[in-house]
């Protein structure tokens, strides 16, 4: 199945730091919100949310990017413009809400069936960013 699917990702680079109890614990330096876009024939279950994700070398400049089974080789590129990323959320069930306005309230009962229930999903802003990462499917063989 060819498809032209787009998986989002954040890039997080990290560095140990001392505590009091002298127990190493992560701090978050710097956090980079990049947009990956899957090139070329992809199955789509591979872009099912749950999948677990493996990111290798982020910081360099062809990433290897596991999903499921599928492994990735990056390249890094400035998009042209923004690539704004917003977080889908449904509504709960029993708050859909009744949509029908004055000007399209119906005149006769026989049409109260168009009356539509609103099941839209709700997005908010997530965040921004003009970093894409081109992914393309590679296949690993073993070392003879």
């Amino acid at each position: 199945m060819e498809s032209n699917d787009s998986q989002e990702t954040t890039a997080v680079t990290s560095e140990p730091c001392k505590v009091e109890g002298g127990e190493d614990e992560w701090e978050v330096v710097n956090e980079t919100l990049v947009y990956a876009d899957c090139v070329g024939a992809v199955e789509s279950e591979l872009m099912e949310p749950g999948k677990p994700v493996l990111l290798v070398d982020l910081d360099t400049e062809s990433p290897l990017i596991q999903i499921g089974p599928a492994i990735f080789q990056g390249t890094y590129a400035e998009c042209l413009g923004t690539n704004l990323i917003f977080e889908k959320h449904h509504p709960a069930p029993g708050t859909a809400q009744t949509s029908m306005s004055a000007a399209t309230r119906p005149s006769i009962e026989i049409f109260a069936s168009r009356t539509k229930t609103s099941i839209r999903p709700h997005f908010t802003y997530f965040g921004k960013t003009s970093k894409n990462l081109n992914l393309q499917r590679v296949f690993l063989k073993p070392k003879e």
